[in-house]
């Protein structure tokens, strides 16, 4: 994996499309930030910031009616789903989540809208193996099956995101 090669940090650009296990960082049981660089122009900005997975099982980091929102997918059978109460704000910001590893295969997850706490919630329990072995890593938008059940894929950012920055500990 990348972090055993002491690897952490991980700059991904706009169009970044289907980056396939083991090809990506390793979420598995690890704490991790995703931190997103937008300039939306009006605050009608929306879509996906960024997904690894699909419908099975997945994350996805994205912006709908003015909010943050994370979902993490469990099997598709449970979604932990968190939603900024703070509305995302017209022109630069910076939009993040953070998982905490908090046990064995759970955490707490936090939302961040320029470094402002907006929302957090417990994920009792996180995938222990792929995400999928078809769909991968994206950056603004989630195009082959949709993680969350929220929206329809492609669900393309149409506001400006100049990047998405990964950090994963190693714990």
């Amino acid at each position: 994996a990348l972090q055993e090669r002491g690897i952490s940090n991980f700059t991904y650009l706009p169009g970044v499309e289907k980056i396939m296990e083991p090809a990506i960082p390793d979420t598995r049981n690890s704490s991790y930030t995703l931190t997103a660089y937008v300039n939306n122009s009006g605050n009608d900005s929306e879509g996906v910031l960024f997904s690894i997975g699909g419908r099975f099982a997945g994350l996805s980091l994205y912006v709908k009616d003015r909010h943050l929102i994370f979902d993490y997918n469990l099997f598709g059978m449970k979604h932990f789903v968190i939603t900024s109460q703070d509305e995302v704000p017209e022109g630069e910001a910076t939009l993040g989540f953070e998982f905490k590893k908090t046990g064995r295969w759970t955490g707490e997850g936090t939302l961040f809208i320029n470094r402002k706490e907006v929302g957090s919630g417990d994920i009792t329990y996180t995938v222990p193996g792929r995400y999928s072995f078809e769909e991968g890593l994206e950056v603004g938008k989630d195009p082959q099956t949709p993680v969350s059940d929220d929206y329809q894929s492609p669900f393309e950012y149409n506001g400006d995101l100049e990047k998405v920055v990964m950090t994963v500990a190693n714990d």
